[in-house]
């Protein structure tokens, strides 16, 4: 038998932003997100951050919908 070789990507499983850092929606993102800024509070490893928004909404939201704010 053969074995198989599975490369991961090094950023798999990795946390862009930690719990409790400002993030805001980029303008690139889905509509919903754009330009609202809020505070990390979670992190689902492929799924996203749970933000709680500034306007008192908490989300699901991707990393690449996010940056620093």
């Amino acid at each position: 038998m053969s074995e198989t070789l599975i490369a991961e990507s090094p950023r798999r499983g990795k946390r862009k932003f930690a719990d409790g850092a400002r993030v805001r929606g980029r303008e690139e993102g889905a509509a919903c997100f754009r330009g609202r800024t809020g505070t990390v509070t979670g992190y689902v490893p492929r799924s996203g951050y749970w933000v709680n928004f500034d306007d008192g909404m908490t989300e699901n939201v991707p990393s690449y919908w996010l940056e620093a704010a």
